[in-house]
């Protein structure tokens, strides 16, 4: 839980705070990366749980590579920069942690960032707002990937 306090007495500051959230987790926030102020506490959470995202658009995007369906619990946009450390495996140490969010209006899937997975299995991710997410573990990088597309066909919208 981020305060209001924590936030005010970090902004400006070229400190990182380092919020561990069990699992092999945590958040990191720089104080010269908070653009906006809070009225509340901030949870930020990290639920992982299957069956939060429509199983046909993870089988379109994912096929059977493995993937971690998550939510955050903090609701709405983050008024900070937030990289969370994810935790895998390390089994897939030396692949890429390709980042998700489900869309849930026109029910598609955007991808967001992509990071190397460590010898530990972690791989450092940003996110700006709090959603559905799926991390799908590749050998391959999805940035460079046409917004809208899915791994196997570069013409073919993921929805």
């Amino acid at each position: 839980m981020i305060t209001p306090e924590i936030i005010s007495n970090l902004r400006d500051k070229d400190v990182d705070l380092i919020v561990n959230i069990g699992g092999g987790m945590s958040w990191i926030i720089n104080g010269r990366d908070i653009t906006g102020a809070i009225a509340q506490n901030i949870n930020l959470s990290v639920t992982i749980k299957e069956n939060i995202i429509p199983l046909e658009l993870i089988n379109k995007l994912a096929g059977n590579k493995p993937i971690i369906q998550f939510e955050l619990v903090h609701n709405g946009i983050f008024p900070f920069k937030a990289l969370l450390t994810f935790n895998s495996d390390s089994k897939y140490a030396g692949k890429f942690g390709n980042l998700y969010f489900f869309d849930e209006t026109p029910k598609k899937m955007a991808f967001q960032s992509s990071a190397k997975i460590d010898a530990n299995g972690k791989s450092v991710h940003e996110f700006k707002h709090a959603s559905k997410y799926l991390l799908l573990i590749d050998e391959k990088s999805h940035a460079d990937l046409a917004a809208g597309s899915s791994i196997m066909d570069l013409s073919t919208p993921i929805d």
